[in-house]
C-alpha cells in the first residue's frame, strides 16, 4: 500500500515538475524582452537623472532638495520598468498585489509618521524657498 501512495506521489511531483519546464521554456522570449526593456528603462532613468539635475541646479542651489527630487525620479523611472517587466512576464496578479500593498502600507505609514512626514515636507519647502539669509 505505502508502495502504490510513493510511486502516485513522485508521479505527481514529476508531471508537476515537468509541466514548470515546459512553462520556463515557453517564458524564455518573454524573459529576454523584460531584461532588455528593464535595462532600457534603466538607462533612460540615468538619462533622466543627468538631466533632471541640470535642471535643478538653475531651481534650486540646496544640495540636498537636488539630490532628494534627482532619487525620486530615478526611483520613479525605475519602478515603472520593473512593473513593465512584471506585465510582460504575465504576472498581473503579482503587480496587483504589489500596487495594493503599497496603497495600504502607504496609508498606515501616512497615518503613523503624520507629524515627522509634515516637517519632513516644511523643511523642503523652507530649502526651495530660502527665506534665511546667511548672518539673519
Amino acid at each position: 500500500m505505502k508502495e502504490i501512495e510513493v510511486e502516485s506521489i513522485v508521479g505527481l511531483l514529476y508531471k508537476k515538475l515537468g509541466s514548470w519546464f515546459e512553462t520556463g521554456v515557453k517564458m524564455i522570449p518573454n524573459i529576454v524582452a523584460a531584461v532588455a526593456i528593464f535595462l532600457i528603462f534603466f538607462l533612460i532613468a540615468r538619462v533622466i537623472r543627468k538631466v533632471t539635475q541640470k535642471l535643478l541646479r538653475r531651481v534650486t542651489h540646496n544640495r540636498a532638495v537636488q539630490n532628494l527630487l534627482n532619487t525620486v525620479v530615478y526611483l520613479t523611472f525605475i519602478l515603472i520598468g520593473c512593473f513593465v517587466c512584471l506585465e510582460i512576464l504575465n504576472l498581473d496578479k503579482a503587480v496587483t498585489s504589489i500596487l495594493a500593498g503599497a496603497g495600504v502600507i502607504g496609508l498606515a505609514l501616512g497615518f503613523a509618521f503624520q507629524e515627522i512626514a509634515s516637517n519632513f515636507v516644511s523643511g523642503v519647502l523652507i530649502a526651495f524657498k530660502e527665506p534665511y539669509k546667511i548672518g539673519d
